[in-house]
């Protein structure tokens, strides 16, 4: 049974990201040709090969997250911590769901945005692939 989600949520969204990053590490069959190709602006990343990481390391902690949590509240952090501080922390229903609708609204661009640039750094590595291949 296939679940699907509105257009607009913040579920279909997470889909959308990771299956461009699926498509993106299938496209990608050598990350290492990324290295000093220079991104087309200036940003905090020195090459394509390090947004394509970046990319791959946002995928992951979305897939692994909460696993990742739970081990390390086995050492005292995580999810323990997490709750501990919730606890403390004495709000208002009206802020938590202000707070709620803030995250998730920001969430949802975040995503969107690093879905565009996972298509656009596939788009980038068949242009270079391509480029390279006529120029042999």
């Amino acid at each position: 049974m296939e679940i699907t989600f509105q257009r607009q949520s913040l579920l279909e969204a997470v889909n959308q990201f990771i299956a461009a990053t699926t498509t993106m590490d299938e496209t990608i069959l050598v990350p290492s040709l990324l290295r000093d190709v220079p991104l087309d602006k200036v940003c905090r990343y020195q090459d394509v090969y390090d947004y394509y990481q970046a990319l791959k390391t946002v995928k992951n902690e979305i897939e692994w997250s909460l696993l990742r949590m739970e081990e390390r509240g086995k050492r005292g952090h995580g999810l323990r911590s997490l709750n501990r501080e919730v606890e403390e922390k004495q709000e208002t229903d009206e802020d938590l769901e202000e707070q709620f609708h803030h995250h998730v609204k920001g969430l949802f661009v975040v995503l969107t945005k690093l879905t565009k640039k996972a298509y656009y750094l596939t788009d980038r590595y068949n242009r270079e692939i391509r480029f390279e291949s006529f120029a042999q």
